[in-house]
């Protein structure tokens, strides 16, 4: 309605000159064949009749040029055909209930392993005892050490090293502070008999535990350099600092007590430092084994659990089958729970340490600062089970038969307490991410265990 006549002359023009070259009989005229305005206007005059003009020649150059535009279905085909052309975004695979199921076995494979040991122990206590009397043991956390050897990065080390606030405070929480804060706790529990008690006061006295604050550190990508450096230092100083403390700690129940430094010495060098530095020089020598660690970071922690829920079966069973006259489930049950509640109390009070002096600010990011911390923390919280042995066996000069007694309460506070962190491991790997295999989840401005986010769900 809008076109004028002169503008669909001249469409008429352009559509015929496209639809058929100049002079084809059998299409539509061409452009030099179609009069020009003036031309027109001049035969208008003498003939009444031309292209421009007439209703005729109107008609036919609309239809003309129609038919040279996109109709609306040809859009929609063209449309149609750019969208099939278009790559579809593949959806994701769900997993399958098998797949999940084995997701939460490896997620949970530390606190799966010890509660296999321990029901194996408590049922089948003749098989561990047995175990336990050859060097299984011996060689089970030479086996731990190098394998914690194997996954010391030399980034980890130097940042172990030159975090001297946290190594300081992780020494002087594991010397100093629960000795003399939990064992005198342990000593006034009303106890029955009062050798658990004592059990109980002689294990929270102890250095860190040898191999389970490590292979813990390991699972959920702590700072395994940090976690060797306070096992191997607080076990060395404890040589020196137990014999003076423990008398002072347990008055007339230590009298006659001595423990041979140069033999404890002997034993961590041959069991701690020697098989660590052996994995951490195999890493760094041969870069195919640091390649196939790191691939493989899932099975070794496997692996370590599974030889560290091999230590609390074998020493389970044997406390099993020693002397229990006068040691009820109920005294057991009581023993275990005070251990409990005194390792719940230092992991708060390490927790609460850790985040009021920021340990680990240096560390370069909140990543490797919470790295540190977490090492700290369980390492901090945790004592050994074999040296408290150590010294009650030195001790059955004032406590006869009734050091067997005490044995088993630091059995079972050692084993809950495994337990109990193996738990939070769980929970931390859950909430946080498992580091240096999940990517970066954290926030660089909340470093700290309170304050870091969720980590995502299926981060790339």
């Amino acid at each position: 309605n809008h076109l004028r006549p002169h503008h669909l002359d001249a469409g008429y023009r352009w559509a015929c000159s496209r639809a058929a070259p100049a002079g084809d009989a059998g299409g539509l005229p061409s452009a030099a064949t179609v009069p020009s305005g003036g031309q027109a206007g001049e035969e208008d005059e003498e003939s009444g009749s031309s292209h421009g003009s007439s209703p005729g020649s109107l008609s036919s150059s609309a239809e003309a040029l129609e038919a040279l535009l996109p109709s609306k279905d040809d859009d929609r085909a063209s449309a149609a055909a750019a969208a099939a052309a278009e790559p579809r975004p593949q959806a994701t695979p769900q997993p399958t209930a098998w797949q999940k199921l084995a997701d939460g076995i490896v997620t949970n494979f530390l606190p799966i392993a010890l509660s296999t040991g321990l029901g194996l122990g408590v049922l089948m206590p003749e098989v561990g005892a047995a175990a336990a009397q050859t060097s299984l043991q011996t060689y089970i956390v030479i086996a731990i050490f190098i394998t914690s050897g194997l996954q010391i990065k030399r980034g980890e080390a130097l940042q172990a090293l030159s975090s001297t606030g946290s190594v300081g405070y992780g020494l002087l929480s594991i010397l100093f502070l629960s000795p003399l804060l939990l064992s005198p706790i342990a000593l006034l529990a009303p106890l029955q008999p009062q050798s658990l008690a004592l059990g109980l006061a002689v294990f929270f006295a102890m250095p860190t535990a040898l191999s389970s604050g490590i292979t813990m550190t390991q699972t959920m990508g702590g700072n395994v350099a940090m976690a060797i450096l306070l096992t191997v230092t607080s076990n060395m100083l404890a040589v020196f600092t137990v014999p003076y403390m423990l008398p002072h700690l347990l008055g007339s129940a230590a009298s006659g007590f001595s423990l041979d430094s140069m033999a404890l010495l002997k034993q961590l060098v041959m069991m701690v430092m020697l098989p660590t530095m052996l994995g951490a020089v195999l890493r760094g020598s041969v870069a195919r084994i640091g390649d196939a660690v790191d691939a493989n970071k899932r099975f070794l922690s496997c692996f370590s659990a599974a030889c560290l829920a091999a230590v609390p079966w074998m020493q389970v069973s044997r406390a099993m089958l020693q002397d229990t006259t006068g040691l009820s489930v109920a005294s057991v049950a009581a023993s275990a729970g005070l251990g409990v509640a005194l390792h719940l109390s230092l992991l708060v009070l390490n927790i609460g340490a850790v985040r009021a002096l920021n340990l680990g600010r240096n560390a370069g990011s909140a990543v490797e600062q919470l790295k540190i911390q977490q090492a700290v923390v369980l390492l901090a919280s945790q004592k050994t089970l074999p040296v408290a042995v150590t010294v009650l066996t030195q001790l059955s000069v004032s406590m006869g038969s009734a050091v067997g007694l005490g044995a088993m309460s630091v059995v079972f506070s050692h084993l809950s307490q495994i337990v109990v962190d193996s738990f939070l491991v769980a929970w931390w790997i859950k909430r946080y991410g498992r580091i240096g295999e999940r990517g970066d989840p954290f926030s660089a401005t909340t470093p700290t265990l309170s304050a870091v986010p969720h980590a995502p769900s299926k981060p790339a």
